[in-house]
């Protein structure tokens, strides 16, 4: 452009048009100068939701009402471990394909709505974790409402929750909780779970009958809090595979319908908890719901650009600028004390009032943008 005013100003200075020269030329100046102008940069484009964990998830951290259940499965998880060496990636997928093999009753058959399942699998894998496996899927002819995932990742899902599925994005949330599993090790405590009665087994006695007997029960009870989890990895799995958690939840609503209601006496309810292996599908949908909310929350925090101060990192060097607001969360940059950054966010000015005690700002180095949260006592005014 600034060539092209070049040009034209000696083509009109050569025909000697003093009134044309006069208005190019301050034509051409309002041009540059307004091109001198500082750029605005516009931070890029964020999510609709910004989840607390990724598809790894802690439950003793998610307030879901079942912490007794967390701590002593988490006892028993100590057990095996202690009692089965570390499984290979192989041996667990062997002992999956064993399972298939010996326990897997229905017929492998096709559904309409296996493609989907298919797609969905493909969609999540570049955001697992954990890697190495195929995680394929069966498709079992069952008039039940059932999916489950075996040692080694591969995934099983009934003909019967098939049919129930009106959108991607419930199954979406099937898939999820599944892969959610292996995500988190669940898989791997099973199969654990599996060589040591099969050890103990071998050992005979009465004395070691009963420890198998116990640990087994035990950890069918205390599995609640991974159901939990998995649920949780789920939302995040399929919000970044490109589906819609809120669509998602009419998957959870399948599980309302198709589970034992919770009962409305509370005592009743403990009591009957005692002997099921997952959580009440009210206590799962609330859970979720929360969880989704929350992120929904963090994502319209990040999502508002006013308020754009300069502030100067202090106290700590170097200060932690974290994926999330809180402390365990991962960091993403070690901003140098003393170093400018600049506010995207500042959580206790807008409607939902949390995080508080963080802020969402803007650190840039020569070469690169990085967005996080900083814990608002670690920073001044410029």
């Amino acid at each position: 452009m600034y060539q092209f005013c070049i040009f034209m100003s000696k083509i009109i200075l050569i025909e000697n048009h003093r009134l044309l020269k006069r208005v190019w030329i301050l034509g051409c100046c309002i041009l540059i100068l307004s091109g001198c102008k500082e750029e605005i940069e516009i931070p890029e484009p964020l999510e609709s939701y910004i989840f607390l964990y990724t598809s790894k998830v802690d439950a003793q951290a998610v307030n879901c009402g079942y912490t007794y259940y967390e701590e002593a499965g988490d006892r028993i998880k100590k057990h095996l471990r202690n009692s089965v060496p570390n499984l290979s990636k192989k041996e667990l997928i062997e002992l999956g394909n064993y399972f298939k093999n010996n326990y897997v009753v229905s017929p492998i058959t096709e559904h309409t709505r296996s493609p989907w399942a298919i797609e969905i699998i493909e969609r999540m894998k570049p955001f697992l974790i954990e890697s190495g496996y195929s995680h394929t899927l069966f498709t079992l002819e069952d008039h039940s409402f059932s999916a489950f995932t075996v040692p080694g990742g591969n995934i099983f899902i009934t003909t019967g929750l098939l049919d129930q599925i009106n959108e991607i994005d419930e199954l979406a949330y099937i898939i999820g909780h599944e892969l959610g599993h292996n995500e988190n090790n669940h898989t791997t405590e099973l199969a654990r779970l599996y060589k040591y009665v099969e050890n103990k087994s071998n050992e005979g006695g009465i004395l070691n009958y009963a420890t198998t007997s116990i640990t087994q029960l035990g950890s069918k009870i205390c599995g609640k809090p991974d159901e939990l989890e998995c649920d949780l990895a789920s939302m995040y799995l399929l919000h970044k595979a490109g589906y819609d958690p809120e669509i998602a939840m009419g998957g959870v609503e399948l599980l309302k319908m198709y589970s034992e209601p919770k009962p409305e006496e509370d005592w009743r309810a403990a009591l009957m908890a005692f002997f099921k292996s997952h959580p009440w599908s009210e206590d799962r949908d609330i859970c979720i719901r929360e969880y989704i909310q929350e992120a929904k929350f963090s994502a319209v925090c990040e999502h508002i650009y006013s308020n754009k101060k300069g502030f100067i990192a202090t106290k700590q060097s170097p200060l932690e600028l974290r994926e999330f607001p809180i402390k365990r969360a991962k960091s993403i940059y070690k901003i140098p004390k003393g170093a400018k950054v600049q506010i995207v966010c500042d959580c206790i000015e807008q409607e939902y009032r949390i995080n508080e005690e963080w802020l969402y700002v803007l650190y840039k180095t020569k070469d690169k943008k990085y967005y996080g949260w900083v814990d608002k006592k670690f920073i001044k005014p410029d």
